[in-house]
């Protein structure tokens, strides 16, 4: 898990944050490739590639980095396989790629601890999700 600390940031109050795992190399390259030959193919956005595992709200982004580092500490590795393959256009172009099995839900439910209680939006499992890249 690579902990990214924010900006200076002065939050005044609850402050939006999503939980994204970005795939490691050589992964993060192949699959930016394959996405920017179906941008290329079907005239869309470049997106880059990554797995949303939490979106919520936190009280302070200052301590979000230690508390992601506690977070990472406290996980064994796991692999994510990839499963259904779904693309649509209803609010923009986008594709996901369904995971098999459960293997990131310890890491859903652990990033939880460090939303607001009742603000964390969750996915029933796991889904991958595709940002434009920037």
């Amino acid at each position: 898990m690579v902990v990214g600390r924010p900006e200076a940031v002065e939050p005044t109050g609850p402050s939006p944050v999503a939980f994204w795992l970005l795939p490691a190399e050589p992964w993060s390259t192949r699959l930016q490739a394959e996405l920017d030959a179906l941008a290329t193919r079907f005239d869309a956005p470049r997106f880059a590639a990554h797995v949303t595992l939490r979106v919520g709200r936190v009280s302070d982004l200052a301590v979000l980095p230690d508390g992601l580092q506690r977070v990472a500490a406290g996980l064994n590795a796991c692999t994510a396989i990839a499963g259904r393959c779904e693309a649509g256009d209803t609010l923009f172009r986008s594709l996901a790629i369904g995971l098999q099995g459960d293997a990131l839900q310890p890491l859903s439910m652990a990033l939880r601890s460090l939303c607001l209680p009742g603000e964390a939006f969750t996915l029933d499992a796991p889904e991958p999700a595709v940002p434009p890249a920037g």
